[in-house]
């Protein structure tokens, strides 16, 4: 019996299922923190992060759940200079006044254009071009030191793209493997080559870290809509820097709504459609393609044998 055969079992089944959110820690204890937030007990840290940004989105009916996670950043051991939510002009009417009551605690709700998935990183980089700026998910509660980590090997290596969960891009032959044989929850050795950030635990951007194009709407919407952590990939490595996994990485996952990432509430996330309908690996193969590159080339760059995998005599459209 396969692992995957084995995944769906467990999760066609209510009591395994169930076993399997509480032993593995995936499902957030939402009873916990809403009897915390009802008795005023959130207590920012005194330590601060000074030029660091944590920014996030959410839309439509997800909002509403946002406090799970916004409790989780406010509770972190270090706290940052900033904390943004990018929201949607069109889906303020979404913001509950328990969400809105973050701002007493230093939250900031910023309303902008609809770009997707897009509105957690472009829009504050775009206001807060010097500052480091961290990437979270709304869907994922965060262990109290996941920003201080961040810091901490920040201050190492303070040029390099860092996150928490990697994978190791799979490659053989000249050839790219198919997003879903890439080595998942993977520890990387320090300053190896060839790890991808998920976003969904965080991704730490140092000032000046992106490719010209990271703002090019008419690009990423045509080469990526669904894949911005494709997308903010290729626009570092493109920029020749380093992508390096923090040092002792939290990875673990422990979702807000855990029926909903592992596809049983029937409402479909990005995952499963860049994952399950294979949109990561076409994305990929279109944002190789428009810039020029050969997939023997960009698996030369992931298995270390160029330091780039861009042509560099190749504009940008």
């Amino acid at each position: 019996m396969s692992k995957e055969s084995i995944r769906q079992f467990v999760l066609d089944h209510a009591w395994t299922r169930e076993l399997f959110f509480l032993f593995g820690k995936r499902k957030a204890d939402l009873a916990r923190i809403d009897r915390a937030l009802a008795a005023g007990e959130l207590r920012p840290a005194d330590e601060k992060a000074d030029n660091v940004i944590v920014s996030l989105t959410s839309y439509g009916e997800r909002i509403r759940q946002l406090k799970y996670t916004l409790h989780s950043l406010v509770s972190q051991s270090v706290r940052p200079e900033r904390m943004i939510v990018n929201i949607a002009r069109e889906d303020e009417t979404f913001l509950t006044d328990e969400v809105r009551s973050f701002g007493r605690y230093g939250v900031e709700f910023f309303f902008c254009r609809d770009i997707r998935s897009y509105k957690k990183l472009l829009p504050t980089l775009e206001r807060f071009p010097s500052a480091c700026i961290v990437t979270a998910d709304d869907d994922i509660c965060y262990e109290k030191d996941w920003l201080k980590r961040f810091c901490e090997t920040h201050a190492a290596h303070p040029d390099d793209v860092l996150g928490h969960l990697v994978y190791k891009i799979a490659h053989g032959d000249g050839k790219i493997a198919p997003y879903a044989a890439w080595k998942r929850n993977y520890r990387a050795s320090p300053g190896e080559r060839g790890i991808f950030v998920v976003g969904a635990k965080g991704a730490f951007y140092p000032p000046g870290v992106f490719h010209r194009d990271i703002f090019r709407e008419d690009l990423y919407r045509q080469l990526s809509p669904w894949g911005d952590d494709l997308w903010f990939y290729f626009m570092t490595v493109f920029n020749g820097k380093t992508i390096r996994q923090v040092a002792r990485p939290l990875s673990h996952q422990c979702f807000v709504d855990p029926y909903r990432e592992y596809g049983i509430s029937g409402e479909r996330t990005l995952t499963q459609q860049n994952v399950g309908q294979n949109m990561n690996d076409i994305q990929l193969g279109d944002i190789l393609r428009h810039y020029g590159i050969a997939e023997s080339a960009f698996a030369a760059y992931v298995a270390g044998e160029t330091d780039s995998p861009l042509p560099p005599s190749r504009p940008t459209a």
